[in-house]
């Protein structure tokens, strides 16, 4: 099954929810030379959610890889972030209603 739409970076990550859903997030370039972390939501039913930008990272392999963590009420997103003097690893809840627009 093709999730992306658009050129991908790669750098892939997901996760897959007790109601066999899955949450598939990615770097994708933008069309100013940046990279944005992505994300699409597939239901069990394998109907595909939007492609929604979730943060805006660097393109070079230096950002990693993102990292997906499943709690018992909320997906969390953790990405490299490279904008200042030292890397440092960033998180964020994802809105994964927001996803599940289908």
């Amino acid at each position: 099954m093709k999730i992306n739409v658009a050129p991908a970076l790669g750098r892939v990550a997901s996760a897959i929810y007790p109601d066999q859903s899955v949450l598939v997030v990615w770097l994708r370039k933008d069309k100013t030379g940046e990279a944005d972390l992505v994300g699409r939501y597939i239901s069990p039913e394998n109907q595909l959610g939007e492609v929604l930008e979730l943060v805006e990272v660097s393109p070079t392999r230096s950002s990693g890889f993102p990292k997906l963590v499943l709690s018992k009420s909320e997906t969390i997103l953790a990405w490299t972030d490279q904008s200042q003097r030292a890397p440092q690893v960033k998180t964020g809840l994802v809105n994964l209603e927001a996803l599940k627009k289908i």
